[in-house]
């Protein structure tokens, strides 16, 4: 079996324990709303730290980052020992999205630097995600007969699992750097920025108008819709990254984020089944993908992931300050709007980097003691 497909089956396990998770503690705590936002900031603001495990890979390799996860694991299970305490609850999730911050986006670092920065390879990898998040999409259902507690713990172990699957495979022990000398380390702030306005359209997509298409479609055709949108997108994976690696990571991903403000639009005016038939266009590969590939291609394939995750922080701060402030859905709108345009724009800045006499797309491939 191909390494690529070994680990899309490794992110399948990994990504449906964390969306067992999410479902779970969102059905738990649905009538505290105060809670929720107290949960939401536990998850996104550690992602800071993400950084720190590209600089762990760079320099001591992906063995001990993934051995890091492991810790992920333990949080995920203690989660759900301590599902019906807020207070051990918040602390739990904030150990395990550190040492996901730290371990998980490595996933596929390492996945670019055996592919040699392989857009396709990417998309298989992040097609086992796709499929994992729909999987554990299904976990209310099955705590009807399990208990939602014995379903964390259970989360909790495979994580540890995924873990110790990957550090079983024959695999690069270390990135292989593919920075451009002008950018360097340097680039890690625009990195943050571009990921960051890229992400707050996104999310503001996956939390506003998901609640919109919950009440326009219906409880059947939002869960049919959902469902859709999942196994679409892995379907569009390999494809979207062969088109990345063929036409440049920078063109695809201002091209995608564009195209999110019309997306946007057409969800903002949408209603019922129009909606539903919206919600299944697979943007975000492309979007995915591309900014991947992009950050690894300036950053080097550990410090560029781990920026594009480090991100959500920032992504985290701005939603929680939007949601203390009581915006309401058509200012969010405009928030998600201006937030793609600028990103657009910016993924284009970023991308006409050039080096003098590299031509083309304006890569260079450096080492890691260029």
């Amino acid at each position: 079996m191909r390494t690529d497909a070994k680990l899309a089956i490794v992110q399948l396990i990994h990504v449906a324990a964390w969306s067992s998770y999410y479902t779970l503690t969102r059905e738990v705590y649905s009538g505290d709303p105060g809670y929720l936002l107290l949960l939401a900031a536990a998850e996104t603001m550690p992602t800071l730290a993400g950084l720190v495990g590209g600089v762990l890979a760079e320099r001591y390799g992906y063995r001990l980052v993934f051995l890091l996860g492991l810790a992920e694991g333990i949080g995920l299970a203690s989660a759900g020992l301590f599902l019906y305490n807020e207070k051990l609850l918040l602390a739990s999730v904030a150990v395990a999205s550190l040492s996901w911050s730290i371990s998980g986006p490595q996933i596929y670092a390492y996945t670019l630097t055996y592919s040699g920065q392989s857009g396709e390879s990417l998309g298989v990898v992040t097609a086992g995600s796709t499929l994992g998040w729909t999987l554990g999409s299904l976990a209310p259902i099955v705590a009807l007969e399990t208990g939602p507690r014995t379903i964390l713990v259970a989360a909790g172990a495979s994580t540890a699992i995924a873990y110790l699957s990957i550090l079983s495979l024959e695999g690069p022990s270390k990135p292989v750097a593919r920075r451009r000398h002008y950018s360097g380390r340097g680039a890690v702030l625009p990195i943050l920025v571009l990921a960051a306005l890229s992400y707050t359209g996104v999310e503001i997509i996956g939390s506003i108008y998901m609640g919109k298409l919950s009440r326009e479609a219906g409880v059947h055709l939002y869960s049919l819709a959902n469902m859709a949108s999942g196994l679409i997108s892995a379907l569009v994976r390999p494809l979207a990254g062969r088109i990345v690696d063929a036409r440049g990571p920078s063109s695809i991903l201002a091209v995608a984020l564009a195209a999110y403000t019309l997306y946007l639009t057409c969800l903002d005016v949408a209603r019922g089944p129009l909606m539903a038939l919206a919600w299944v266009i697979p943007l975000y590969p492309f979007f995915e993908l591309s900014l991947y590939k992009l950050s690894s291609a300036i950053l080097g394939e550990a410090l560029g992931v781990a920026a594009v995750s480090a991100s959500y922080g920032i992504t985290g701060s701005i939603l929680a300050f939007s949601g203390l402030a009581g915006l309401g859905e058509k200012s969010l709108f405009y928030i998600a709007l201006a937030s793609f345009l600028s990103a657009s724009i910016m993924a284009l800045a970023v991308g006409g980097w050039r080096e003098g006499g590299t031509g083309g797309t304006g890569w260079r491939e450096t080492s890691n003691e260029a």
